[in-house]
């Protein structure tokens, strides 16, 4: 297992390493060199599984003498609880400017296929299984699942969308 600090630190060259790369969490916050070493084994040929939500989303900036802090600058557009005033949009730590990484002309999209694009009140719907699914070579991700072609999954969905109580 790494960790984003190593992969901002030791780049795509610790990535070479991995035939697939997956991210478990919820990988919101990225520095410019993540998302360049992400991009990097991707050009190479390596697979990336994106298991997050809401990812690729925020840029940081770590602090120039060690990797305990990150510095995040809310700048225009996203989701955030106050709208920043005149020159906080840029970080102290490098001066470069801060806020979506989709405003600064690298959407998740680019990396991951999916992104992050508003939140609210929605109807959910289960997930339905496309035929890759039953590709021998991804046997392990559907184990202990039943996958047909139009079988629908999720996690006990009532007929409005929503999701019921309980694992």
């Amino acid at each position: 297992m790494i960790t984003d600090h190593d992969v901002h630190a030791e780049g795509a060259e610790l990535l070479s390493n991995y035939a697939v790369v997956l991210t478990g969490q919820h990988p919101e916050y990225h520095t410019t060199e993540t998302l360049d070493a992400l991009g990097a084994y991707l050009e190479n040929g390596g697979r990336f599984i994106y298991l997050g939500g809401n990812g690729f989303y925020w840029k940081v900036v770590p602090h120039a003498s060690g990797p305990w802090a990150f510095e995040l600058r809310r700048a225009e557009g996203g989701i955030r609880l106050w709208a920043t005033q005149p020159g906080e949009s840029y970080h102290a730590f490098d001066g470069s400017y801060g806020g979506l990484w989709r405003r600064l002309g690298r959407p998740p999209q680019m990396l991951a296929g999916v992104g992050f694009s508003t939140q609210g009140e929605y109807k959910g719907f289960p997930y339905t299984f496309l035929d890759g699914i039953l590709d021998p070579r991804v046997a392990f991700m559907r184990e202990g699942m039943e996958a047909t072609r139009s079988r629908q999954h999720s996690r006990r969905a009532r007929a409005d969308g929503r999701r019921r109580g309980g694992p």
